[in-house]
């Protein structure tokens, strides 16, 4: 067969550039040790920002891969995938991409508990979703609004010492979502 040729002039046409995406998936379990969901996290080859912005920019590609790539019942099967969200993305509605009864969205502890993120917490509660809020290892009062709308509170246990931390979740009892020990 002759004619032109249909290979690419490597001067001219640029090459598309896929990235390598990892995914990883660590279970939470309720207490019967069931899995209760999965926390969702990614690692690329492409180079993102730091802080917040990189925090967006690697969510916005687990998202992504999770639901248009691969899809999400591959990834977690029946059981919800916790999204952690910046105060940014939350803001932006960008949790409205997400079915309210496939993910838990975790409001990422960096994110200022201000009015205008527990207004965007009430709406999108309002709609079905569940929010998961990383207590902060300083006083949680700074968190009551927030504290007061989520579902769950998860509290990482190295970052207490065993007084500090009974006093801590005997506090964070008083809110009606239930305790996450990480």
């Amino acid at each position: 067969v002759s004619g032109p040729s249909t290979a690419a002039n490597p001067r001219t046409t640029p090459a598309l550039q896929i990235p390598k995406v990892t995914m990883s998936r660590q279970p939470i379990y309720d207490a019967q040790h069931r899995i209760y969901a999965y926390v969702l996290s990614s690692q690329s080859d492409t180079s993102a920002p730091y802080g917040e912005e990189a925090n967006s920019h690697n969510v916005q590609e687990l998202i992504y891969y999770t639901f248009l790539e691969t899809g999400v019942d591959r990834v977690t099967g029946p059981h919800r995938a916790v999204f952690r969200l910046t105060r940014g993305l939350l803001l932006m509605d960008y949790a409205l991409v997400f079915s309210p009864d496939r993910v838990l969205l975790e409001i990422a502890d960096f994110a200022p508990p201000d009015h205008e993120l527990t207004e965007a917490v009430e709406e999108l509660k309002a709609q079905g979703y569940y929010f998961v809020l990383n207590l902060p290892p300083h006083d949680p009062d700074d968190y009551h609004e927030l504290m007061s709308r989520v579902h769950l509170l998860n509290i990482d246990l190295t970052l207490w010492s065993r007084p500090k931390l009974q006093d801590y979740i005997s506090h964070c009892r008083q809110y009606p979502a239930q305790l996450l020990a990480t």
